[in-house]
């Protein structure tokens, strides 16, 4: 099974600039190693906002933001 995200865009607190790179590469990483039941073709994708905190580390946030987007996406359907 297959996910491929073109684009990602996270919309970070304030602080985060900098480490916006590192947690967009561990989230692909986070959500590569996930189950997948089907390929998804997705085009649009929101997801509510999820609660950070500055000492999280980056592979701590992006494994929380992939499990949301995991479930989000599943749950939803989606496959094509």
């Amino acid at each position: 099974m297959n996910i491929s995200i073109e684009r990602i865009q996270l919309q970070l607190p304030a602080g985060f600039e900098h480490r916006a790179d590192s947690i967009a590469r561990l989230l692909g990483d986070e959500l590569g190693r996930l189950s997948w039941r089907a390929d998804y073709r997705i085009d649009h994708l929101t997801v509510a906002p999820q609660t950070v905190a500055s000492h999280h580390t980056d592979a701590r946030i992006a494994g929380q933001l992939a499990q949301t987007i995991h479930a989000q996406v599943t749950k939803g359907g989606g496959g094509c």
